[in-house]
């Protein structure tokens, strides 16, 4: 199939299209795509045909901006569990990097990494294949949706810096710029929002770490169904579903794994990585989640990410970050 969305993503086009009086199920049939496909989680739409969809609505549409009236029908759910796993982050910075690392859940046809410059953080997305770049219509719409999903967040009158959209000025530079309330660069190398450190860093009050964790797993779950050749993201997965347990090991999850714990060995090996190198950078990850949560206490983290006693957690914590999980808390929470 070659690059592929999420199904929840062209229900925005639908929407919009219905909302208007058009007859969204002729225009996705015509563009090749089953629209029950829309409807069932896990299913994967082609981009090419997702693009044909952008450029025939865009035709047919009464709206100026048509990328900005799809992303009015936009739903935490139209990104899966990423949209609980943002809301859940415990900053901004948090969920674009979560964005960032599962950007294939999405669209497997361009990559999204989160820098931090001088001037504020900048969320980058590029294509996979250069010649291959998405409809203009889809760019409006999912910067729009993050911008969205910002305000949602934080405040309803956030605004990044400045926005960059690496093709030419439309119809839709107007309409565009009144939503963003920003400047907007054309002709740009690449797409891209900078934002602001200070409202990037901020505590969000909608941070729920035990939804979190959710999320988190079914998104590896996800991405390892995805590609299911992808051994470290199915390991990691399974090492998240069964740390709470206590009860997991290298032989339990290369059995959950369908596979020998040899075959299992082999493979992360050939992917440049071990078991342990996978245990430890999850539990790292979650360490530094579960104590920005306060209302965890230092004993139930340890429990939570597979440790014995909360001894030998605060050791391996100290060795992470050179201090003990309950300074690192203070200074995340001072007072």
């Amino acid at each position: 199939m070659g690059f592929t969305t999420i199904s929840s993503w062209p229900l925005l086009i639908w929407k919009a299209l219905q909302q208007e009086g058009h007859d969204p199920d002729s225009v996705f049939r015509q563009a090749g795509i089953d629209p029950h496909l829309l409807h069932q989680a896990g299913a994967r739409i082609s981009m090419p045909r997702l693009g044909k969809v952008w450029d025939a609505g865009a035709k047919i549409s009464t709206a100026p901006c048509f990328g900005l009236a799809a992303a009015r029908h936009w739903h935490p759910t139209t990104l899966h569990a990423l949209g609980i796993a943002w809301f859940a982050s415990p900053t901004l910075a948090e969920a674009f990097r979560r964005l960032a690392d599962a950007f294939a859940l999405l669209s497997t046809a361009g990559c999204a990494r989160l820098e931090r410059t001088r001037e504020g953080y900048r969320f980058r997305v590029e294509p996979s294949d250069p010649s291959a770049q998405a409809p203009n219509e889809a760019v409006h719409a999912a910067v729009v949706v993050l911008v969205k999903l910002c305000r949602m967040s934080l405040d309803a009158n956030f605004s990044p810096r400045r926005v960059l959209l690496s093709h030419q000025k439309s119809g839709c530079t107007a309409p565009l710029a009144e939503f963003l309330a920003c400047p907007i660069e054309y002709d740009a190398p690449h797409h891209a929002l900078v934002l602001p450190h200070a409202e990037l860093e901020r505590p969000l009050s909608t941070a729920n770490m035990e939804l979190l964790t959710s999320a988190e797993t079914m998104i590896a779950n996800y991405l390892a169904a995805l590609d299911r050749d992808d051994v470290v993201g199915r390991a990691k997965a399974e090492i998240l579903r069964q740390l709470p347990s206590g009860r997991f090991s290298e032989e339990s999850i290369a059995t959950a794994l369908h596979l020998s714990l040899r075959t299992f060995q082999r493979r992360l090996r050939d992917a440049g990585t071990a078991y342990r190198e996978l245990l430890e950078s999850v539990r790292r990850d979650l360490a530094l989640q579960y104590v920005a949560n306060p209302r965890l206490s230092i004993t139930e983290i340890s429990y939570l990410l597979g440790f014995s006693e909360p001894s030998s957690f605060a050791r391996t914590f100290r060795r992470w970050t050179g201090h003990s999980p309950s300074r690192q808390r203070r200074g995340q929470h001072p007072g």
